[in-house]
């Protein structure tokens, strides 16, 4: 077991978040682009969730105390995950079958996720 965890290479979240926060933010503004150009379907549900990934993605960012970071990434990922799980249960229920959304949907809600894990793995550095 030894030499699997020698194989594995360690990302280092304290040096590459803001770089995280930065990709959070282009999710934010590309999809945003593009729904406004016509290429997306304008849906409440997917502004919801890509403004919950570009928010989280500015916290990310911005120097602010870790412990209200945190606490502002919860909130707003639980609500951006709670609307993700709503579409995706609507989606299927309606449909009876996989579409675009619910895999755009699902997508989302790993993003969601990562960015959770991640701004909980965060220690601040105390410069």
């Amino acid at each position: 077991m030894k030499h699997l965890l020698k194989k594995c290479h360690h990302f280092d979240v304290q040096k590459n978040i803001r770089w995280i926060g930065l990709i959070g933010i282009l999710i934010f503004i590309i999809t945003q682009f593009m729904e406004s150009v016509g290429i997306f379907e304008v849906c409440v549900y997917c502004r919801t969730i890509r403004a919950s990934i570009g928010l989280i993605g500015l916290i990310m960012v911005l120097p602010i105390c870790p412990i209200f970071s945190r606490l502002f990434t919860i909130v707003i990922a639980y609500m951006g995950a709670h609307v993700a799980a709503a579409g995706i249960f609507m989606n299927i229920q309606r449909a009876t079958y996989v579409t675009e959304f619910t895999i755009l949907a699902t997508i989302a809600l790993l993003i969601l996720a990562a960015q959770v894990m991640i701004m909980m793995s965060f220690k601040a550095s105390k410069d």
